[in-house]
C-alpha cells in the first residue's frame, strides 16, 4: 500500500461499480447472506472470490457473479484470514477504536493477498499489516470514511446497505 489518496479510492470505486452495478449488487447480497446463514464460517473464502472478481475486473476481464465462489480454492487461508484478522481488528476496536481502526487496512489487505495466491493465512495478515505501515493514517481515514458511507446505507432503514456495501467492498479493495 503505497501513499492512500482517499479522492481516487472513492472514484474507482464508483467508477466500477456504476460500470457493473448489478453484478457487484449481487455479488454482495451473496457473500453477506450466505455468510449470514453459515455464522461467518463462509465469509472469508466469499471475500476472496469477491477480491478476485475485482481482479479480474482490473485485469479488464468481464466479471460475472459466480466468480465470488473461486474463493473456495483458498477456503482454509480465507476463513483464517477472516477469523484471526476479524479477532485482532475486533479487539483492537474494544481497545478505544483506534487500534481497530489502524489494523483494519492491513485485514483488507490480507484478503487480496491470499486472492492473489497467498496460501498461508499469517503470512498473508503480516504482510497485509505491514503494506499498510507506510501510509497508517492516511489508509485509516480512508477505512473510516469508507465505513461512514457505508453506515449511512444501514441508516436508511437498513435497504440502503444494500447499495453501500457493494461500494465498501469495492473501495477497500482500491484501498
Amino acid at each position: 500500500m503505497a501513499s492512500v489518496d482517499l479522492g481516487k479510492v472513492i472514484s474507482q470505486a464508483v467508477d466500477d461499480y456504476k460500470a457493473d452495478f448489478v453484478v457487484h449488487l449481487v455479488a454482495t447480497l451473496l457473500v453477506a447472506v450466505i455468510g449470514g446463514a453459515t455464522f461467518g464460517l463462509l465469509s472469508g473464502p466469499l471475500i476472496v472470490g469477491y477480491m478476485r472478481l475485482l481482479d479480474k475486473k482490473r485485469r479488464g476481464e468481464k466479471i460475472e457473479i459466480a466468480d465470488i465462489f473461486k474463493g473456495f480454492d483458498s477456503f482454509l487461508p480465507g476463513l483464517l484470514v477472516y477469523i484471526l484478522g476479524g479477532l485482532a481488528v475486533g479487539i483492537g476496536f474494544m481497545l478505544c477504536f483506534v487500534p481497530g481502526l489502524l489494523l483494519a487496512p492491513g485485514w483488507m489487505a490480507a484478503f487480496c493477498l491470499v486472492a492473489r495466491g497467498e496460501s498461508d493465512a499469517i503470512a498473508a495478515l503480516k504482510r497485509g499489516w505491514s503494506s499498510s505501515k507506510p501510509s497508517l493514517l492516511m489508509a485509516a481515514v480512508t477505512m473510516l470514511v469508507i465505513s461512514i458511507l457505508m453506515s449511512i446505507g444501514a441508516i436508511a432503514c437498513y435497504v440502503g446497505i444494500f447499495l453501500t456495501l457493494p461500494f465498501g467492498f469495492i473501495a477497500q479493495y482500491h484501498l
